[in-house]
């Protein structure tokens, strides 16, 4: 994202899933119902009165992506698994391999445009991850978008 454009709550929303997806993945942790409160919880502490509308808006959209990922995260990583040749999931980098489970959840089982989806994962992996990540992620996700 550009410095100065206003970032969507629905991008801070992507943002904040992979974040907590992240940890969770890090831990080896299930999901579970308390770390998501708990990571709400954090995440609010000392939020501006701006800051919390943003966080308002974008907290539901969050969750619904956060437990659609992970609830499809065994068929999600089968079909990363088949799409990332000579790259295995344990091989790639949690922050990618996150971002490429949220990317593919959405063009898979949400509303969102697939171009949107992939679009969003790209900007989220520019910001998170390292410079080769956002054409990586990419090229996976325009796989799974034209076999879907």
């Amino acid at each position: 994202m550009s410095k100065g454009k206003k970032i969507s709550p629905r991008h801070l929303a992507r943002e904040w899933a992979i974040q907590f997806m992240y940890q969770l993945d890090l831990r080896e942790a299930e999901f579970d119902e308390k770390d998501l409160q708990l990571f709400w919880q954090q995440l609010t502490t000392g939020v501006s009165a701006k800051k919390m509308r943003d966080f308002k808006n974008g907290q539901p959209f969050s969750n619904e992506l956060i437990r659609g990922t992970l609830n499809k995260k065994d068929e999600l990583d089968a079909l990363l698994q088949d799409h990332s040749s000579n790259w295995s999931l344990t091989r790639m980098p949690a922050v990618d391999r996150n971002i490429l489970r949220l990317g593919a959840y959405e063009i898979l089982h949400t509303e969102t445009p697939a171009q949107v989806a992939i679009q969003e994962a790209i900007d989220v992996a520019t910001v998170f991850s390292d410079k080769d990540s956002p054409s990586f992620i990419n090229a996976i996700l325009d796989q799974i978008n034209k076999k879907k």
